[in-house]
């Protein structure tokens, strides 16, 4: 019997221990911040819950860019709010 176990990772934000499916991942490669939504890039990397208010807290708080070490750009805060809707 194969079963596959859930795999569950935790948002940076919120600190909610979810499903992957249920989580966005960012990636830096060479000091670049990408979208990862295959969630198979190499990398440094980083999960965010798939909700507006914890990506506006995200970005109120300069969190990805620090967890990162990595300057986020805007427009990867606007892609991840018009994935969580």
């Amino acid at each position: 019997m194969n079963y596959k176990r859930p795999v569950y990772r935790t948002c940076l934000i919120s600190k909610e221990k979810l499903l992957k499916s249920e989580l966005i991942r960012l990636t830096r490669i060479n000091n670049e911040v990408y979208l990862d939504l295959n969630q198979s890039l190499g990398g440094r990397g980083v999960y965010i819950k798939k909700d507006i208010k914890v990506i506006e807290l995200a970005f109120r708080k300069d969190a990805l860019s620090k967890a990162l070490k990595a300057r986020v750009k805007e427009e990867i805060y606007q892609e991840l709010i018009r994935l969580a809707k």
